[in-house]
C-alpha cells in the first residue's frame, strides 16, 4: 500500500512518539510506501530511519508555514500567558491546514494515517487517526482531584485549570468526523470512545503500541528472592496518573509491616509543585527520586526493581508498563488502566482507587517475591512479545488499514 502520513514521530521523544517511529518502519520493512507530511524542524522521520532499504520507500514533504514559523520564532518566546498560547494556537491551526493541503494535492495514495493526532481534515482517500487515546482525560481529571490541586497550586490555579478544562470537554473536542476508522491502545479506551464520544463500535479498533523489543530486554539471570521489595513509578505528576494514590498505598503497606521501597521518576506537569507530595511522605527513606531520565537510561532502572506501579485512573496505554513487561517485570495497574489488557499472570489489576486495595496489592508483590516468583522473566516478557512486537503491532494495524480501504471505496 502506498500511506499518506503524518504525525508524531521520534525515537528520542516522549513512549508515543517513539511507538510511531517504531510503527513507520514497520511498515516500511513490510513493504509499504510512505509520504510522510510534516515541518522537518519539528518532525523529521528521517533522522531515525537510515536503513537504505527502508528510506528508498520513504518520501518526506515539507508543509512548513514560513510566515507563521517566522512570526512564532520572533514573538513566541516573548509573549506571556494569553497572547503566547493564542499564537502557539494560530501557528499550530496553520500547519495542520497546510498537512491537509499538500495531503489533498497528492492524487496517489491509498490512505491517509494520522499518528498520534485526529486527522484534521480529509482528501479523497480514507482517513485512519491512531491517537493517543480518548480525548479530554486530564480535563475530567482536574474537577475530579479538585482538593489535590487547590492544595498543590492554590485557588487560582485551580479555577484556570477548570476553565480550561470546560472548554477542552466541549469547543476543544477533537474533528471526530474527519476518520473512517479510529485506532487507540486498549479496549478500555475502545469501550470509552464509544459510550462517551458517540462513535460506531465498528470505526474502533484498539492495538497496543510496538515496543522496541531489543532495547527493552530482560538482564542476564534471575531475580534475587531476598532483600526489600522495590517498586517503580515512572511518569508524569498530572492528577490523573495518581501519585497521590501511589504514595497512600505505599504509606499503608509500610505501616502494615511491608518491607518496600519505592523510586520515582517524574516531574510536575500541568499542576506545579507534585514534589511536595514527595517531600512530605513519612517515610521519606523509603523513596527515592529522579526529576528526569533519559530514554536510554529507562531499561537499566528498569533492571533494577520487582514491580513497576501505574495506578493511573482513564489510562489508554502505559508505556512504561509495557516497557517493563518487555525487561521481565510483572506490574500493578490501576482499575481504568487498559495496558491491564496485556499484562502477564503474575502482575495486577486493582479492582478501585482506594489506598488500601494498592497496599494489599504491595503486599502480595512482596511475599511473591520472597516465595520466588518474581525472579523469572519469561512470564512478563511472553506478554511483551505476544502483545508488543512490532512485526504483531504492523499485522494488526495492516489488516485495519486494509479493511478501511475497502470499506470506503464507494464513497463519495
Amino acid at each position: 500500500m502506498h500511506l499518506q502520513t503524518t504525525g508524531f514521530v521520534s525515537t528520542q521523544a516522549g513512549s508515543v512518539a517513539s511507538a510511531n517511529s517504531v510503527i513507520l518502519a514497520g511498515l516500511l520493512g513490510r513493504g509499504h510506501r510512505v509520504t510522510f507530511y510534516t515541518k522537518p524542524s519539528f518532525v523529521d522521520p528521517r533522522m531515525d530511519i537510515r536503513e537504505p532499504s527502508l528510506t528508498e520507500r520513504l518520501n518526506v514533504v515539507d508543509c512548513t508555514n514560513q510566515r507563521t514559523d517566522a512570526l512564532w520564532r520572533t514573538w513566541g518566546g516573548k509573549g506571556m500567558g494569553l497572547s503566547r498560547t493564542l499564537l502557539g494556537r494560530m501557528n499550530a491551526w496553520a500547519y495542520n491546514r497546510g498537512l491537509v493541503r499538500a495531503m489533498g494535492i497528492a492524487s496517489d495514495g491509498d490512505v491517509d494515517l494520522w499518528l498520534g493526532d485526529w486527522a484534521h481534515g480529509r482528501a479523497r482517500r480514507p482517513v485512519i487517526s491512531f491517537v493517543q487515546g480518548p480525548p479530554g482525560t486530564d480535563a475530567e481529571s482536574i474537577a475530579k482531584h479538585r482538593e489535590l490541586i487547590e492544595r498543590l497550586a492554590g485557588k487560582v490555579a485551580y479555577c484556570k485549570l477548570r476553565a480550561y478544562a470546560l472548554w477542552r470537554l466541549s469547543f476543544g473536542l477533537p474533528p471526530f468526523h474527519f476518520s473512517d476508522a479510529v485506532i487507540v491502545g486498549s479496549e478500555w479506551s475502545r469501550r470509552r470512545l464509544i459510550a462517551r464520544f458517540g462513535l460506531s463500535p465498528g470505526r474502533v479498533h484498539a492495538v497496543p503500541y510496538p515496543i522496541d523489543l531489543q532495547a527493552f530486554a530482560p538482564p542476564k539471570g534471575r531475580r534475587s528472592p531476598s532483600g526489600r521489595l522495590r517498586l517503580l513509578w515512572l511518569g508524569r505528576f498530572v492528577p490523573r496518573k495518581r501519585l497521590d494514590l501511589m504514595l497512600a498505598g505505599l504509606e499503608a503497606a509500610i505501616r502494615d509491616g511491608c518491607d518496600v521501597e519505592l523510586w520515582v521518576v517524574g516531574q510536575s506537569g500541568f499542576v506545579p509543585n507534585y514534589e511536595r507530595l514527595l517531600d512530605k511522605f513519612r517515610y521519606s527513606d523509603r523513596i527515592k527520586h529522579w526529576g528526569y531520565l533519559s530514554r536510554e537510561t529507562v531499561p537499566d532502572i528498569i533492571h533494577d526493581v520487582d514491580v513497576m506501579v501505574q495506578p493511573s485512573d482513564d489510562e489508554n496505554f502505559g508505556s512504561s508498563v509495557a516497557e517493563a513487561l518487555a525487561c521481565g517485570v510483572a506490574s500493578i495497574v490501576g482499575a481504568t488502566n487498559g495496558t491491564g489488557d496485556y499484562v502477564c499472570e503474575r502482575s495486577i489489576r486493582l479492582d478501585d482507587d482506594q489506598p488500601q486495595t494498592l497496599a494489599r496489592a504491595i503486599m502480595e508483590m512482596s511475599q511473591r517475591k520472597k516465595l520466588g516468583l518474581l525472579e523469572d522473566p519469561a512470564p512478563s516478557r511472553a506478554a511483551a512479545e505476544a502483545n508488543f512486537s512490532p512485526k504483531s503491532v504492523c499485522l494488526r494495524l495492516e489488516a485495519i488499514l486494509k479493511l478501511t480501504a475497502e470499506s470506503t471505496l464507494d464513497r463519495p
